[in-house]
């Protein structure tokens, strides 16, 4: 059940909270040394077109750099039934780049964001499950799941879509 990803591709939000907190740090010291450099420029009277215009990128990204989603845990299968009810697709065949895992967990929520479902899940490495939110009795430790971000054989990491 293949379906279509879109051709937007956006870093933000990173598979984890913190992850996210650095990444918009390091875009806000980036954006104050812009405009230090812009104000350097002003005062030397250079052309400013160009600094101008990667100013301007740089506030339209920051501006539409929101979160999409935010994790929820970690949580084991329930022995019963599927936490999450339906698998939309898996990345397992071919689909995953270990070194940036957190691709796994973007690529699922660009599948899964126009479905009536809120709440989604990868499992076993690279399949996207979604449905309802998972009863706590079910959340299980961060060490149970793959660099707290996807869930390994027996266990999910749950997303909520905001």
């Amino acid at each position: 059940m293949d379906k279509k990803l879109d051709s937007s591709y956006s870093l933000f939000p990173s598979a984890s909270e913190q992850t996210w907190v650095f990444d918009t740090w390091n875009h806000i010291c980036l954006l104050e040394m812009k405009l230090d450099f812009f104000a350097m420029s002003l005062k030397r009277n250079r052309p400013l077109r160009h600094e101008l215009s990667n100013i301007l990128i740089f506030f339209i990204f920051v501006i539409f750099a929101v979160k999409k989603y935010r994790p929820l845990g970690c949580y084991r299968e329930n022995p019963h039934k599927h936490l999450l009810p339906v698998m939309e697709h898996s990345f397992r065949s071919g689909g995953i780049t270990w070194k940036k895992i957190e691709l796994v967990v973007e690529a699922c929520y660009q599948i899964v964001k126009h479905t009536k479902y809120k709440i989604f899940g990868v499992k076993f490495y690279g399949e996207c499950w979604v449905g309802k939110t998972p009863s706590s009795e079910f959340k299980t430790s961060l060490g149970n799941c793959y660099e707290r971000t996807v869930g390994k054989a027996h266990t999910y990491y749950i997303y909520e879509i905001l």
